[in-house]
């Protein structure tokens, strides 16, 4: 379908909220949303996958996700990923155009090498002001000006890989950082989950921050999150992060840093959700007999649940103090229970799990190095919430439950983001291991 727009019509105007404008196709240009001589304020917006329907004969097709002309728009709290233009992937300016982002993420567009995805084009009047925005992992400069123009970035991050463009502004304030923003997952486009910078095809799939971002309370300081701390720069930071709902369950979704069981201190986790893609995921959901938590308390029954082989059991022994978000490699023979018709081939079913204090196993985060599954030593990295402290004399025991043997279960591995507290590309297994003390197999 042609995007909607809003033309030539003076000082006509457009409001929306926690709408989205997605997989539209533009003739000319403004595949997502056109404005000539209009105004639009957009709140929780998503303008994604919008791209163009055939070249004009120009060889130029401007601003898919957004096209002004002699326009006004204000995007609080919004997200353009994906859009696709020969200029302007995300936005384009134009005759005196002002655009004006706060608190929002522009990635993963795609503009002919040497233009811009947002691009202020031939007019002193063109307007870019943002705040608290992530703009990264684009092609082509992620902030393109013509010549002339005004651009005001203040407390953003600007990134592209080295090697490839990034802005052509003669400086930048001192608030706006120029660093990988480390998003909690990212994909490929086939959805299968990757490190940022280990490929080109690999983009960022979750908006939340990890909490090893450098984003993390890096926003305007007159600024707060939800839960009172100073704002992180992204969508999910500031007063409106946490406002997301896009499944429409009712639930919004969890606004912190990291997953959603790295709840701060004094907010209550029970009113968010922790899947805001699944509108079956959310507190108070049934659970399915699929191995994954719908109902967001982080308890999982998988031994009534068809998982048929016999769980592995995984001791963490600890003669030191206490650790928090503990990161564990187990090494698993995974090609012998393939081979025995135990487990599936590509170890979709696997699940690891530990016992909590208020006696539910919950289901924990885990990473399968690539190329390991199957095999005879198949490393399996895991986060544990918490490993008790423990003497040499007397170390605290804490056990680990590894189920198999579900042939209809999805996959459930994890990114390394929501595994790690830090990522290296290209390098597995270099991560921060927090804490002393040993594991071991019965």
């Amino acid at each position: 379908m042609i995007g909607p727009q809003v033309n030539d019509v003076p000082l006509s105007s457009l409001s929306a909220w926690a709408s989205e404008v997605v997989g539209n196709l533009a003739l000319k240009q403004g595949g997502g949303v056109s404005l000539v001589r209009s105004s639009l304020t957009w709140e929780h917006g998503v303008f994604e996958r919008n791209g163009w329907l055939e070249l004009t004969s120009s060889g130029r097709l401007e601003g898919c996700g957004m096209y002004l002309d002699a326009s006004d728009a204000v995007c609080r709290t919004c997200r353009f990923i994906g859009n696709d233009a020969t200029d302007g992937g995300a936005a384009f300016m134009y005759g005196g155009a002002a655009l004006t982002l706060d608190q929002g993420v522009v990635t993963g567009n795609l503009s002919a090498e040497g233009y811009g995805t947002l691009t202020l084009y031939y007019n002193e009047a063109n307007t870019l002001g943002a705040t608290g925005t992530v703009v990264a992992w684009n092609t082509g400069y992620n902030v393109l000006r013509y010549s002339s123009g005004t651009t005001t970035l203040l407390y953003c991050d600007l990134y592209n890989p080295p090697g490839t463009r990034n802005h052509n502004l003669s400086s930048l304030d001192a608030s706006t950082l120029t660093l990988e923003p480390e998003f909690l997952a990212y994909a490929d486009r086939n959805g299968v989950g990757c490190s940022a910078g280990t490929s080109t095809d690999c983009r960022p799939a979750d908006f939340h921050l990890a909490l090893s971002s450098p984003l993390v309370d890096a926003g305007d300081g007159s600024r707060a999150d939800a839960d009172g701390t100073r704002a992180d720069i992204g969508s999910y930071g500031g007063p409106g992060g946490a406002g997301w709902d896009q499944d429409q369950d009712g639930a919004p979704d969890y606004f912190w840093p990291g997953t959603f069981s790295d709840v701060p201190e004094g907010v209550d986790a029970g009113i968010h959700d922790c899947d805001d893609a699944r509108e079956d995921v959310y507190l108070g959901a049934l659970e399915p007999d699929d191995g994954l938590d719908h109902n967001c308390d982080g308890a999982v029954e998988l031994e009534a649940a068809g998982w048929s082989g016999e769980p592995l059991s995984y001791v963490i022994e600890n003669d030191g103090e206490a650790v928090a978000q503990y990161q564990a490699l187990l090494v698993i023979d995974t090609e012998a229970l393939a081979h025995a018709g135990l487990l599936e081939p590509d170890c979709a079913d696997l699940r690891v799990t530990h016992h909590r204090a208020d006696g539910d196993e919950a289901l924990l985060s885990y990473w399968l190095e690539p190329g390991t599954c199957p095999s005879s030593e198949t490393r399996l990295w895991v986060r544990v919430p918490e490993v008790p402290g423990g003497t040499p004399e007397v170390p605290s025991s804490t056990e680990l439950r590894l189920y198999y043997g579900h042939p209809t279960a999805p996959p459930a591995d994890s990114p390394p983001a929501q595994v790690f507290l830090r990522t290296i590309p290209d390098v597995w297994g270099r991560l921060e291991l927090r804490g002393r003390g040993r594991y071991h197999h019965r």
